[in-house]
């Protein structure tokens, strides 16, 4: 049965919404008032990462254009066009100061077992952790926003979290939670984001497989995964390109040699 995309709480989430207020949100977050760690994030990661997979989105949308696919033109308008948060990420009131969210590290540590390994005492995060009862944690990698999801999600707190996100959201939302192991914590929720995104999934071969590629394996969408894998089987030159993107090694070699 498909899951429907309207809100049980009663209240619009937007991707636009969501993401106009990811982009400009406070630098201070409490998720949860007693938490023993403070999370400090860098808001121009986005900026960084983005601006490579939206590269990767506009060489396949003049792919397509090539190849004259009107299908794919159709639905996915807010795939292969500067999303808000590619717009947003490019102007100068995008929030420059550290974002701080205050979590609790157990919560962290039951969902992720990098977290827990990370909170150890062989770990200096563990040792202040252990030694002062608090800690902050630098993330300069992670995506704020994304993240943010995240960890409502692990906290519990699903009535913060918006049942629609933009495509390039979703991509930094999969990349944290590979990195993490966060999949169960946001499992039930990607069937949510994926039910707006379907549309978009390419029909033949360009750098927008490789998107969903990605999005597939790490949200273990059997059906996407197939798909987009059999069409760079058939259609793909050498081997792929991931831009760091979690994509097995394995997974790629087996493409390749599948050919």
């Amino acid at each position: 049965m498909a899951i429907s995309t309207s809100d049980p709480t009663g209240q619009a989430f937007s991707s636009l919404a969501w993401e106009e207020d990811a982009f400009t949100m406070g630098p201070n977050h409490e998720l949860d008032p007693d938490g023993d760690l403070v999370l400090i994030l860098d808001p121009s990661t986005f900026r960084c990462r983005i601006s490579v997979l939206e590269f990767l989105s506009e060489e396949a949308a003049q792919s397509q254009d090539v190849a004259e696919e009107p299908e794919i033109e159709e639905d996915d308008s807010d795939f292969h066009n500067p999303s808000s948060e590619t717009a947003l990420a490019s102007e100068g009131a995008v929030l420059c100061e550290d974002v701080r969210i205050q979590v609790s590290s157990k919560h962290l540590s039951l969902a992720s077992r990098v977290f827990k390994a990370m909170f150890k005492n062989n770990f200096s995060e563990g040792l202040n952790l252990y030694s002062r009862g608090r800690v902050e944690m630098p993330l300069p990698d992670d995506n704020p926003a994304a993240l943010l999801i995240i960890l409502h999600l692990v906290h519990g707190q699903i009535r913060k979290v918006p049942r629609k996100v933009g495509f390039w959201m979703l991509i930094e939302i999969a990349i944290l939670v590979d990195k993490y192991e966060l999949l169960e914590s946001v499992e039930m929720m990607s069937d949510y984001w994926f039910q707006n995104l379907d549309a978009a999934v390419p029909v033949n071969f360009n750098n927008d497989v490789i998107l969903w590629m990605c999005l597939s394996w790490v949200f273990k969408k059997r059906d996407v995964f197939e798909k987009v894998t059999r069409i760079a089987q058939i259609e793909s030159k050498g081997l792929l390109e991931t831009y760091q993107l979690p994509i097995p090694e394995y997974v790629l070699g087996k493409i390749f040699y599948c050919h």
